[in-house]
C-alpha cells in the first residue's frame, strides 16, 4: 500500500491510501505509522550521509518498481542521495517514521500544528536547558535514548523546522519534510536494481547536528546515539589506518591505479577484470572506516567475495606491496592549484 496524499475529513487529517489493487481508502493519521512500504528486498546497507545533500526525486520510479499499479496525482515525495556508486531512494513517510517517531504513540504528534508543544516543554537547569515530557503515555521516554530526538528537535533550529514542515506539507495535501542540517548514520534495507536501492525500511542509529542551538539553550549534545550496532562495533575492531585518504578519498585516482594494477592481473574464476579497481577501493575503505564486508561487496558492485579476495592478497604478500605503494604515493604533497581571476 502507498500513502498518496493527505486530505481533511471532519476537520482531521487523513491519508489517501492506495491498495495493491488500486483502491483508495482514507486512514486516520495515527494509523499511518503501521503503513509499510510497497517494496521489499533483502539488500542491506548502512550509510553515513548529510541529510541536506538529499534531493527530492519523482516517486514514479519508486512506484514503478512495485510493478502492480500506478498512482495518479501522487503527492508523496521520494528523496534520493548518492552513496558510493549507488543511489538510495527513500519515501518521505519512511524517513519521518524513522527520524521523529520512536513509537506509534508519538507519531501522531508530528502531524499536529502544536504537536511539539504537546509533547514536551523546556526547563532551565544548571545554566542550560532541558526538556520535560507532557503528553500522557510518553513521559517514560525520558529514560530512553529515543527521547534525545525530542531534545534535538526542540533546541536545534533546522530540526525544529523539519518537524514543523511535516504538518505544513500535510495541511497542503503533501507527504514531505524539509531536511534538517545533520549528518546521520542510517541502516537501510530494500531492493537493489540497476545501481539503485529502493528503501523499504530504515533505522537511524546516530545523528550529528550541523547547526547550533540558540544561546538561551546553553550547551546541548550535538551527537545523539540512538542505537548501538553490534556488527559495526565488531567491524571497527578490524579498522586499519595504514592507508591515508588520497585526492579522491579512499578510492584510487587513475594515476594510483596505474601504479598498482600490475599486482592484480586478471585470474580465471576470480574477481572480474572490470571490477578489480572497485574491489580494491572497497577493501581500502572497509579497513579504514571499520565497516563490514557486506558493505564492501555492495560498494564494489559484486554479490560476494571481496573479503576472500583480501585474504588471498594478504597471504601471497600482494596486499603489503599494494599498501606500501599507495602509502608512498599519498605521502607526496599534492601541488597547489592556481586560480587566476
Amino acid at each position: 500500500m502507498w500513502l498518496q496524499s493527505f486530505t481533511r475529513s471532519q476537520g482531521r487529517l487523513h491519508g489517501h491510501i492506495v491498495s495493491d489493487d488500486g483502491q483508495v481508502d482514507l486512514w486516520p493519521k495515527n494509523l499511518l505509522y503501521a503503513l509499510n512500504m510497497p517494496i521489499t528486498g533483502a539488500t542491506k546497507i548502512t550509510a553515513v550521509t548529510t541529510l541536506t545533500d538529499w534531493k527530492s526525486d519523482a516517486a514514479a520510479e519508486y512506484l514503478e518498481v512495485c510493478g502492480r499499479w500506478r498512482v495518479e496525482d501522487n503527492q508523496h515525495d521520494v528523496f534520493a542521495f548518492r552513496y558510493g556508486s549507488y543511489d538510495i531512494l527513500v519515501p518521505a513517510l519512511l524517513f519521518i517514521k524513522a527520524l521523529f517517531s520512536p513509537s506509534s504513540t508519538t507519531f501522531q504528534f508530528v502531524f499536529n500544528p502544536s504537536g511539539l508543544a504537546e509533547v514536551c516543554t523546556p526547563i532551565q537547569q544548571d545554566g542550560t536547558a532541558d526538556i520535560v515530557f507532557k503528553a500522557a503515555g510518553i513521559r517514560n521516554l525520558k529514560s530512553r535514548p529515543t527521547a534525545e530526538i525530542f531534545r534535538w528537535v526542540y533546541f536545534y533550529p533546522s530540526a525544529r523546522r523539519a518537524w514543523a514542515s511535516v504538518y505544513q506539507a500535510a495541511s497542503r495535501g503533501r507527504c514531505s519534510i524539509t531536511l534538517p542540517a545533520a549528518e546521520a548514520t542510517i541502516a537501510f534495507s530494500g531492493q537493489l536494481i540497476g545501481g539503485k536501492l529502493f528503501a523499504s525500511t530504515m533505522t537511524v542509529t546516530k545523528i550529528r547536528a550541523l547547526d547550533i542551538p540558540p544561546h538561551w539553550a546553553g550547551d546541548q549534545p550535538s551527537e545523539i546515539i540512538l542505537r548501538e550496532e553490534r556488527v559495526q562495533l565488531a567491524a571497527s575492531a578490524l579498522r586499519s589506518e595504514a592507508i591515508p585518504k588520497g585526492p579522491a578519498g579512499w578510492a584510487m585516482t587513475d594515476a594510483e591505479w596505474e601504479s598498482v594494477a600490475h599486482l592484480f592481473p586478471p585470474a580465471p574464476g576470480g574477481i572480474p577484470s572490470e571490477r578489480r579497481r572497485a574491489v580494491l577501493d572497497a577493501i581500502v575503505e572497509k579497513l579504514s572506516t571499520g565497516t563490514g564486508w557486506k558493505l564492501a561487496n555492495w560498494r564494489a558492485g559484486v554479490p560476494t567475495g571481496v573479503g576472500n579476495y583480501y585474504q588471498v592478497c594478504l597471504r601471497d604478500g600482494r596486499w603489503e606491496r599494494f599498501e606500501t605503494i599507495l602509502r608512498s604515493l599519498r605521502a607526496i604533497p599534492q601541488p597547489l592549484s592556481l586560480v587566476v581571476a
